[in-house]
């Protein structure tokens, strides 16, 4: 077997107030377009990869997280929308020459990096 590329990344939402936050977060503070809807079930967003949300119903009920990593071109204009979204920055890491990250988490808890080269 032959890995052909990662089809997708899902963020599991518990609840539909909370996919409902994760959308607004995702779209608004990282500015992801919706490419498809499946009612309350599951949101196709449109990035350099897929990104979709899904309902734990949609998942499954062993799904975990993952950890997103988008790249940007301003880590301090993506800070200040990411904590007007109401999601937390936890840490900024500066790594030289290979660039700099920012690790959050989004309103429902879920960890994702935002890097810049």
């Amino acid at each position: 077997m032959a890995v052909i590329g990662l089809n997708n990344l899902i963020l599991v939402a518990s609840d539909a107030a909370v996919a409902e936050r994760l959308e607004a977060f995702y779209t608004g503070a990282l500015g992801l377009p919706v490419a498809f809807r499946d009612g309350e079930k599951w949101v196709q967003l449109k990035g350099a990869a897929k990104l979709a949300l899904a309902s734990s119903e949609e998942a499954g009920t062993t799904a975990t997280g993952a950890i997103p990593v988008f790249e940007v071109a301003d880590l301090d204009q993506a800070r200040a929308a990411v904590l007007a979204a109401g999601g937390s920055v936890l840490a900024e890491r500066d790594m030289g020459a290979h660039g700099s990250t920012l690790c959050l988490r989004d309103p429902a808890g879920n960890l994702l990096h935002l890097f810049k080269r």
